[in-house]
């Protein structure tokens, strides 16, 4: 799951998915399946789309507040 965590901060959308399926299978507890269609969506669009959408909504979030893109428990 950090491995897949570390590829999506760092805006490597494809490097995410692969470890996130694995971390699912290995304990489906450690990930959701809304991250990993997260992930899966992001692989497929534009890298500017998903940044500007992540950025706006870092934007929208009161200060505090877990990053929703994150997904962290």
């Amino acid at each position: 799951m950090q491995v897949a965590q570390s590829g999506w901060i760092g805006s490597r959308y494809r490097a995410a998915v692969l470890p996130a399926f694995r971390a699912r299978r290995l304990d489906p507890a450690v990930i959701s399946w809304r991250t990993i269609l997260k992930y899966l969506t992001a692989m497929f669009l534009p890298a500017f789309f998903v940044d500007g959408a992540r950025r706006r909504g870092r934007a929208r979030r009161v200060p505090g507040e877990p990053d929703p893109w994150l997904d962290l428990p």
